[in-house]
């Protein structure tokens, strides 16, 4: 007998997958968000906002480039704020991609999708007190539009007075990179 673990990851509700399948989803998890880590360990970040110019320029005249993680000199330029890993820049990208109504050129769905994660990131920076523990030990998940933010917040320095920093990991859901 195969043994099903119901997840919610379908874009029309739960869905069912096997032990085998939830564990190489769960590994390959782990491995995206390892190398997320290792890249913001480095200080290789990408501010929230630059992602939100890109995503306010999408179905416009002058769609901006996809924002790349660059080393940060003084991690403090984007302290305080959200930042993303390069990983979590690549799964919003695909994420739009990945919506588009083939054939009749709409893309505004997908925009809209995309727009409401990101949206749903800034309120993070904003209350941190939201999501559940994540599928990865010391992650935290918010999920939003059938998808999972996986994310952490990141310790201050107790001289300063403001909360961690919230920082994204990866998405995961329907039209992730694999």
């Amino acid at each position: 007998m195969i043994n099903r673990v119901i997840v919610n990851l379908g874009p029309t509700g739960p869905a069912e997958e096997t032990e085998e399948e939830h564990s190489s989803r769960v590994t390959h998890e782990m491995r995206r968000i390892a190398a997320a880590v290792k890249s913001v360990n480095a200080g290789r970040v990408i501010p929230l906002t630059e992602m939100r110019a890109w995503v306010d320029s999408l179905g416009s005249y002058n769609i901006l480039p996809l924002p790349r993680a660059r080393r940060w000199a003084d991690r403090r330029e984007v302290s305080g704020v959200a930042s993303l890993a390069d990983e979590a820049a690549e799964a919003l990208d695909h994420i739009e991609w990945w919506y588009q109504r083939p054939g009749d050129g709409d893309i505004a769905p997908s925009i809209k999708r995309v727009r409401a994660i990101v949206t749903a990131m800034e309120r993070l920076a904003e209350s941190r007190d939201k999501g559940l523990p994540g599928a990865v030990a010391g992650t935290r998940e918010l999920v939003c539009q059938n998808h999972r933010i996986a994310y952490v917040i990141a310790r201050r320095d107790p001289a300063h007075d403001r909360p961690g920093d919230l920082v994204v990991f990866d998405i995961f859901g329907p039209g992730q990179p694999r």
